[in-house]
């Protein structure tokens, strides 16, 4: 029966990823704007709950979640978040079924939809410019925290018991940058002064 549920519940995720991508794209700003949260003075990105895999040496997206998520769930990983990462100046919002970070300003690259990364290494869709890497490097850090915190909550026991796949990642990206970026990239300039940042450099 909970295989039944779970065959369910992926085919619901698939035709609901199909119906967002012929539909006209919102940039996580307009799309939060439209849910109710004031967006001035900050940058948006979408935070899509994925599963990730470990395949070889990479880690890989296999699937996203928002669908199978429940009210208590979205209410669990909104909290969780908010709390661990309010030193580093980032908020989350919860609206399902999206997941909305708000970051003071832009990253310096464009991260693809989550579309553009399943089934394939998390690493190759990273910039490899020289002027990119400070960014990819903190966003990797910030990517690799969100991991552990989510591995070690039970909710993603709960997930398993029933049949769902654990909510083991995030992946942060917008539909197009709604404001130039700044130069070496804000969320580089603020996680390299972060007490976590020395710990995490080793985890990209």
């Amino acid at each position: 029966m909970i295989s039944v549920i779970k065959r369910i519940r992926r085919l619901f995720s698939r035709l609901f990823q199909r119906t967002r991508e012929t539909t006209p794209a919102l940039t996580a700003a307009q799309s939060a704007t439209r849910d109710g949260i004031n967006t001035e003075d900050a940058a948006w990105y979408f935070a899509q709950p994925i599963h990730l895999e470990a395949r070889m040496e990479h880690l890989v997206p296999s699937a996203e979640l928002s669908t199978t998520l429940t009210a208590e769930e979205w209410a669990e990983l909104e909290a969780l978040l908010n709390q661990h990462f309010v030193v580093d100046d980032l908020r989350f919002f919860a609206r399902p079924p999206q997941l909305y970070l708000r970051v003071a300003q832009p990253f310096a690259f464009h991260p693809g939809s989550v579309t553009e990364i399943l089934g394939r290494p998390i690493a190759s869709h990273w910039p490899s410019t020289p002027e990119a890497r400070p960014q990819v490097r903190a966003l990797a850090r910030l990517l690799n925290e969100i991991q552990m915190r989510l591995h070690e909550h039970p909710f993603n026991e709960a997930r398993e018991a029933r049949g769902d796949l654990a909510v083991n990642g995030l992946w942060l990206w917008d539909a197009a940058p709604s404001t130039p970026p700044l130069e070496g990239g804000h969320l580089a300039r603020q996680r390299a002064g972060s007490p976590r940042s020395k710990d995490d450099a080793g985890r990209g």
